[in-house]
């Protein structure tokens, strides 16, 4: 984007389902509140439209879902797989069960475990390595809370998924969720100084995670992907097997404590150095089994 008028078309773009005189008021406000900032300062356009649509309380905007080429790789490859395996499998069946399918948990096992296809968890298992995707997932989940002086903390636990993890914009943190069984009513719990999440219930999920300055999160569960751009709060994650890309700001300042219980050429940990500095935001990642990743 060149200037200010493209950045407010492509935000338009993002409105066209709202009447003409509503579209009209957001967009008068969103030329106010950018045209004393540069665009290197603004949001992407579809995260700033959606902000103004939960101002004048309408639902965020969802493009429409595209073929993903890599999706169709990743499903061919599958596929391919399955037949290889289960032509050997044919050859030797009587003399081992190398094949468990479990349709009513739409699970397939191989090779006693080796490969594990979890559809409804959204989770393949290939050797010791987790891969997710959240096609199968059609249960919605979106909550937004103010995180105060005094609340200082969010503790999130759950099964397996994957996370992407970014700073927010205000004292809020808010989680938008791709959920594989229907959320439930006691997900969210809060005491005076945390917020509680439980998705332990849940077979899978895929969530974006907007956290505020300064504040806390700990992220505990068994398998997961995480990724972590240029965080500017303290963060604790522990999980049994997954990968952590981590990609620190520059500019700004860290204290590690990076740890990987089972040693393998498989489990590693890129090159992360501590800052010096009194004051640091701190970073705390321990995995039994996986890797963590500078990117």
């Amino acid at each position: 984007m060149n200037n200010h008028n493209e950045y407010l078309i492509r935000v338009e773009s993002y409105l066209t389902d709202l009447e003409v005189t509503q579209r009209s008021k957001i967009l008068i406000e969103a030329n106010q509140e950018i045209s004393q900032m540069e665009l290197v300062e603004l949001l992407p356009p579809l995260e700033f439209a959606n902000e103004k649509r939960a101002e004048h309380g309408f639902i965020v905007y969802r493009a429409k879902k595209k073929v993903s080429l890599l999706s169709l790789f990743f499903k061919f490859s599958l596929i391919m797989l399955l037949i290889v395996v289960s032509s050997i499998g044919v050859l030797i069946w009587n003399f081992t069960p190398i094949l468990k399918v479990d349709e009513e948990n739409n699970r397939i096992v191989l090779l006693g475990g080796l490969i594990d296809i979890d559809g409804k968890a959204g989770k393949m298992k290939v050797f010791d390595d987790y891969h997710f995707s959240d096609d199968s997932f059609t249960n919605d989940f979106q909550a937004s809370i103010a995180l105060d002086n005094e609340k200082e903390e969010v503790i999130l636990n759950f099964n397996s998924g994957s996370f992407h993890l970014k700073n927010s914009s205000d004292e809020n943190f808010s989680l938008d969720c791709k959920l594989a069984n229907p959320p439930t009513q006691d997900i969210i719990s809060q005491k005076d100084d945390l917020v509680q999440i439980d998705f332990t219930k849940i077979d899978g999920l895929n969530c974006a995670l907007s956290i505020p300055h300064d504040k806390k999160i700990t992220i505990e569960g068994k398998q997961a992907s995480i990724k972590v751009p240029s965080p500017e709060y303290n963060l604790y994650i522990e999980l049994e097997n997954g990968k952590v890309y981590l990609t620190p700001e520059q500019e700004i300042d860290y204290t590690y404590n990076l740890s990987i219980e089972n040693k393998s050429p498989n489990n590693y940990i890129g090159d992360f150095k501590s800052s010096e500095a009194d004051v640091s935001f701190e970073i705390r990642i321990n995995l039994q089994s996986g890797a963590i990743i500078r990117k």
